[in-house]
């Protein structure tokens, strides 16, 4: 949600395992496994491909919406995947979706692990016109020595200090600091987590773009998606 107005602003790809024996599973619980078993890439494959789909449904239905984006989570090892990025471009101007209305996520770990390749990667997901985010922002080490060369566009702050920020003081703190670097390099700030109203009003004030978390909407599926917009 766009924080100062509270506009739907885009959606992010989530994906869960509808287990026989275990009901549904979160990615925290399989996307382990699945890198283990080397069945990562094909999963996100499937992921980028159903939501690139999904966007381009919710386009047809309500085409005034035609600032949306669709924010899609990389891992580590699409970094490797020469030809992912043109592909993932091909798809997207095949379905009409512009460059501009995907938004690439990657984690402020992945940052860390090879930060000269991924900045190479970033640059190409530019080039491209992709908006790219780094996600869970804060949880890392390493990432303010070298964030001025990163060509990003968007920092999220991790749930972790969103969801205690307003009970405690150092969570609070860290949340001013990433607000407050963001504005300073000019990047979109977005506050995941969030559950209360609260906490939603508090980050508006501190100056955060956008927000996200249960106190907006539960995870949807595609078809909910389409009642929740005819809703709004």
């Amino acid at each position: 949600m766009l924080l100062k107005n509270d506009d739907l602003a885009g959606f992010e790809a989530l994906i869960r395992w509808n287990s026989p024996l275990r009901g549904r599973v979160g990615p925290d619980q399989f996307i382990k496994l699945a890198e283990e078993a080397g069945l990562i890439v094909p999963i996100g494959r499937w992921v980028i491909g159903a939501a690139i789909r999904n966007f381009t449904e919710f386009q047809r239905a309500f085409g005034g919406m035609r600032d949306l984006f669709v924010a899609i989570n990389v891992t580590k090892h699409y970094l490797r995947e020469a030809a992912f990025l043109d592909n993932l471009a091909e798809h997207a101007a095949n379905q009409g979706v512009r460059p501009r209305q995907v938004k690439i996520e990657i984690t402020e770990s992945v940052l860390i692990d090879d930060h000269e390749g991924a900045i190479a990667w970033i640059n190409r997901c530019k080039e491209l016109g992709f908006r790219v985010s780094i996600d869970d922002f804060g949880t890392g080490y390493s990432s303010l020595g070298y964030l001025h060369r990163l060509p990003v566009d968007e920092l999220k702050i991790d749930k972790s200090f969103v969801e205690t920020m307003l009970s405690d003081h150092r969570s609070m703190a860290v949340v001013r600091a990433v607000v407050g670097l963001a504005q300073g390099l000019e990047l979109d700030i977005v506050a995941e987590g969030i559950e209360t109203r609260e906490q939603a009003e508090m980050l508006k004030a501190l100056g955060c773009t956008y927000g996200q978390g249960y106190c907006f909407s539960k995870p949807l599926r595609a078809d909910q998606v389409m009642r929740y917009l005819g809703a709004t």
